[in-house]
């Protein structure tokens, strides 16, 4: 009825999915922090910063179905030469030669360290019948929540302190539903445990059985 998949700690797809949705958030927040805080004048910023560092133009012309088309910065195509690879460091440090004279860039970056530390994530959902079952991190244990057609909202199904007051290994793993929707298995692991035990829920109910597998691995 099932086919358990256990945990691999490099799970790429989840670690992506987590990793997108967290710059996503944190590009918002940047953004908002932006709008809503007053910038001071680019003049009182570009005073203190000398000019960028030069960069050579040339006279190349490419030619496109008798179309000119001037490219003075051709020789920047060739990123392994010696030239570019100079330009490209001169300009990274004068872009953080500038960037470091900005105000409020030390609260920023704490401030989007702290919300994306609290930020509730989510993995890639898995179908589990007519419902879907949602891998959540409200903080740094993950939660298993289901949503239900129709439902307006989702709801908790399995979470580390429901496990734990089982007697079971509270650390979730992955949820593997049944084809038929009605059963998840849960792959758990205690601290320091090196196989995982797999718990099944009923996913309408919620409810736990008593029995389950232990060292599953």
């Amino acid at each position: 009825m099932f086919r358990v998949k256990f945990w691999d700690r490099h799970d790429t797809q989840n670690r992506q999915t987590r990793m997108h949705s967290r710059f996503r958030y944190c590009a918002l927040l940047l953004l908002s922090a932006c709008a809503s805080a007053p910038l001071p004048a680019p003049t009182k910023m570009l005073s203190s910063v000398p000019a960028p560092p030069p960069e050579r133009v040339e006279s190349f012309v490419d030619s496109v179905h008798g179309v000119a088309l001037p490219d003075p910065y051709r020789w920047l195509e060739n990123l392994k030469s010696a030239e570019s690879t100079s330009w490209v460091n001169a300009q990274s440090s004068y872009t953080e030669q500038f960037l470091a004279q900005a105000p409020g860039q030390s609260a920023l970056a704490e401030a989007i360290t702290a919300e994306i530390a609290a930020l509730p994530t989510l993995a890639k959902p898995i179908p589990a019948g007519t419902a879907l079952l949602l891998e959540r991190w409200p903080a740094s244990d993950l939660e298993i929540t289901v949503l239900e057609q129709g439902a307006g909202s989702e709801r908790v199904l399995v979470s580390k302190a429901m496990l734990e007051r089982a007697g079971r290994s509270g650390s979730i793993r992955v949820a593997t539903p049944s084809w038929d929707g009605r059963f998840a298995a849960i792959t758990s692991t205690g601290q320091g445990d090196s196989a995982p035990q797999v718990s099944v829920l009923d996913i309408k109910t919620g409810t736990l059985p008593s029995d389950h597998v232990n060292d599953a691995g």
